[in-house]
């Protein structure tokens, strides 16, 4: 599974390393809320639109900008999804 998020012409990836799930229940809302991001890929879309040219390496500081902003919107959407179940 993988995550995405698009800042302008910047495109981040992400791998999620979590298991295989379809909703969060109470029986994977532990599971769900403790996966983690890894694999980041990021990709200027204005020069490279099918997304062939990976900038993660040569971009360390776009990298780390995108890459936080990632981890902020998931643990938001993370912390603020319902549980069914609970």
């Amino acid at each position: 599974r993988r995550v995405a998020m698009r800042d302008g012409q910047w495109k981040v990836l992400a791998k999620l390393n979590i298991g295989k799930y379809n909703t969060v229940h109470a029986g994977n809302a532990d599971q769900v809320k403790g996966a983690t991001l890894s694999d980041f890929q990021v990709f200027d879309l204005s020069s490279d639109i099918g997304e062939k040219k990976d900038l993660a390496k040569t971009n360390p500081a776009k990298l780390a900008e995108l890459k936080k902003r990632l981890h902020t919107h998931y643990r938001e959407l993370i912390d603020g999804s319902h549980v069914w179940g609970k």
